[in-house]
């Protein structure tokens, strides 16, 4: 498993200054956000991103979008991707929770998959959920029916720990690790962090939830997304835990 970060962490930071952090904390790869640093419209910053990951020898597996399956313009996402090299696209099944939406919305939801998974198959991509929130993708059953309804081979899943149900429930760590067991197979890519509700907290604190969490996935791709403060110095911190539990 590789170990990387997410671009998103450090949102206020040039692409060259983010690739430089990775490597300096030792880290393989980089999820590059479509929000700030790689946006979809613009090839050209693309290209100049790519290039900055190749001078300095780290990966780009996937790309992080804000596509929501809304039968928007994909194809420039797909584009972008293949600029950086991500084999990987995240995606977001609507904008509200599964519970919300109508039969005749789902089948909508169901059919632009379809057709992004196509353009991205096209590329020798996969489309991956964002698993989250205010989307279809809101539990692990929900994101399992989706990929079986859409039928293609080529989507799958990222993950992450349940932080939106943080005070909702006595049993976090449960549902996080049964989470995994349902997910096993569709996970690609992992986001790591440690918070509880939106408060961030070190990943040095998670050790033994985490260290359980790993053993239950086997995802190609791990990255640490938002450190206590936006600090450099918390995020080397939190670099060195994810390579201890990943061991490398």
């Amino acid at each position: 498993m590789k170990k990387g970060l997410c671009s998103v962490t450090f949102r206020a930071l040039s692409a060259d200054k983010v690739a430089e952090l990775a490597v300096k904390a030792g880290l393989d790869c980089i999820e590059w956000g479509a929000d700030i640093h790689v946006p979809p419209d613009n090839p050209d910053n693309a290209r100049k991103v790519a290039k900055i990951c190749r001078d300095l020898n780290i990966d780009t597996p996937s790309y992080g979008s804000y596509y929501r399956l809304d039968g928007g313009d994909f194809d420039s996402v797909s584009e972008t991707a293949e600029i950086l090299g991500a084999r990987d696209i995240r995606v977001w099944a609507g904008t509200k929770d599964a519970e919300l939406f109508t039969l005749k919305e789902y089948e909508l939801l169901v059919k632009d998959l379809k057709r992004i998974a196509a353009t991205a198959a096209s590329r020798g991509q996969n489309v991956c959920f964002e698993h989250h929130f205010d989307t279809y993708g809101n539990n692990a059953a929900n994101v399992k029916k989706l990929i079986e309804d859409a039928g293609e081979n080529n989507v799958f899943t990222y993950w992450q720990p349940l932080y939106w149900l943080h005070g909702k429930t006595e049993n976090e760590k449960e549902l996080n690790l049964k989470d995994l067991i349902s997910l096993k197979g569709l996970i690609k890519n992992v986001h790591v962090y440690n918070w509880k509700g939106r408060q961030r907290l070190p990943l040095s604190d998670a050790m033994e939830d985490w260290k359980s969490y790993f053993k239950l996935t086997e995802a190609e791709n791990c990255y640490l997304e938002f450190v206590r403060g936006d600090d450099e110095t918390a995020f080397f911190e939190d670099a060195k835990c994810l390579a201890e539990l990943i061991g490398g």
